[in-house]
């Protein structure tokens, strides 16, 4: 399969350490859709080689429970190089390696995980292999942050047909201390170029709050969908994320 995803964001940032020092750090969510209950988990790392280029990399595993079964699987992992040219201005490329369970009950657990996150299923696709490029930009001052990030991936699957999303992603965070802010981010998947299709657009909002200081930062967000389709299964998703500067 041949998926080709394009991707503009504008964000605030995440719990992955973002200047380009050794950093390693830790996610874990919990996910409530029609048919699925469960929690996922993951580890990454982040380190520098030379002044300007930093390489991290990320594993995780979910475990679920459908509406048959209860198992786990692990998730697509995600390994990715970023060269800054400048401070707060980057270009990367990214790749991502099949790993998630393609049969059994582990297999139902990925294939419902990968339904339930429209906005991205790269992680918990079966027999799915990516290759990512982009490049960003952050602005942060007392007030708080902003970044923006664009990317073209391509995503190579055996068992399926071509896929094409274009994803945007909007947010921000507003400083309400020196170590405290409020978090908010917006996504939008298209699924325009998909043939067939039954929507065009899929949306996403998550609010949360952070806590920065100069070794760890901690994120909290509550993510709601917004569109008919998944609020009619009661799609509901809480994650955190911590990162430690090394």
């Amino acid at each position: 399969m041949l998926r080709v995803l394009a991707c503009l964001a504008l964000c605030a940032g995440s719990a992955h350490a973002d200047d380009g020092g050794r950093a390693a750090g830790a996610t874990g969510g919990y996910l409530h859709t029609a048919g699925l209950d469960g929690g996922t988990a993951a580890v990454w790392w982040q380190e520098p080689l030379g002044a300007a280029l930093t390489i991290d990399g990320e594993i995780g595993v979910a475990i679920a429970t459908t509406s048959t079964t209860t198992a786990a699987t692990l998730a697509n992992p995600h390994a990715r190089a970023r060269y800054r040219l400048a401070p707060t201005t980057w270009l990367e490329l990214a790749l991502t390696l099949p790993a998630a369970s393609r049969r059994g009950d582990g297999g139902a657990v990925a294939a419902a995980m990968a339904a339930a996150h429209r906005a991205d299923p790269t992680a918990w696709l079966p027999r799915a292999t990516t290759l990512a490029a982009g490049g960003g930009r952050r602005w942060a001052n007392r007030l708080g942050e902003l970044s923006v990030a664009a990317g073209l991936a391509l995503t190579l699957r055996t068992d399926a047909d071509a896929l094409p999303l274009v994803h945007v992603d909007l947010a921000g965070a507003v400083a309400l201390t020196d170590t405290v802010g409020l978090t908010a981010g917006f996504a939008t998947t298209s699924y325009a170029l998909v043939e067939p299709r039954d929507e065009t657009f899929v949306h996403t909002l998550a609010l949360g709050g952070r806590y920065r200081d100069c070794r760890v930062t901690v994120d909290l967000a509550l993510e709601v969908p917004v569109d008919a389709r998944d609020r009619a299964l009661d799609t509901l998703m809480a994650t955190a994320a911590v990162a430690w500067r090394l």
